[in-house]
């Protein structure tokens, strides 16, 4: 029997986590806590139907209602390749564009996390930094916010 990697035939995104959760529920939760409404994903695999089968009309994080701008927007790349193309910026920057936000949140399935992203933006709105990082200092175990002027 060869073994192969869980994401062979489903993205990161879709992979389970504690029988009821799926990796993407994370940062999905802590978007739609903190108030965003206008979400675009991006997946690194082919076959994304799982994904798709899991947030349905995305009503578990309150994305389904006429007020709510819910945006899923699809890039695939291989899951083998280190790199990503132009085509995949100019995708990011057409939607930056048309999305009418001044501000970006970046978010991956990565990375198991749940984050109050309202304490990230008040500290980015007060700094009035262009950028801010969110990082975890392992040693003190908590989140902790940097900004970049």
């Amino acid at each position: 029997m060869i073994c192969q990697p869980l994401t062979s035939n489903r993205p990161v995104a879709s992979l389970p986590f504690g029988g009821k959760y799926r990796l993407i529920d994370f940062p999905l939760s802590s978007l739609a806590n903190a108030g965003v409404r206008s979400i675009f994903g991006i997946f690194q695999q082919d076959n994304i139907s799982s994904v798709f089968d899991h947030i349905r009309s995305g009503r578990e994080w309150g994305l389904n209602t006429l007020l709510s701008h819910y945006y899923l927007g699809i890039y695939n790349t291989r899951v083998e390749s280190s790199t990503v193309g132009k085509e995949y910026y100019q995708q990011l920057l057409t939607y930056l564009k048309r999305s009418g936000s001044d501000q970006t949140v970046s978010l991956n399935c990565d990375v198991l996390v749940n984050i109050d992203l309202n304490q990230v933006f008040h500290l980015h709105n007060t700094t009035k930094s262009p950028i801010t990082v969110a990082i975890r200092n392992y040693q003190e175990g908590h989140f902790r916010s940097k900004c970049y002027p």
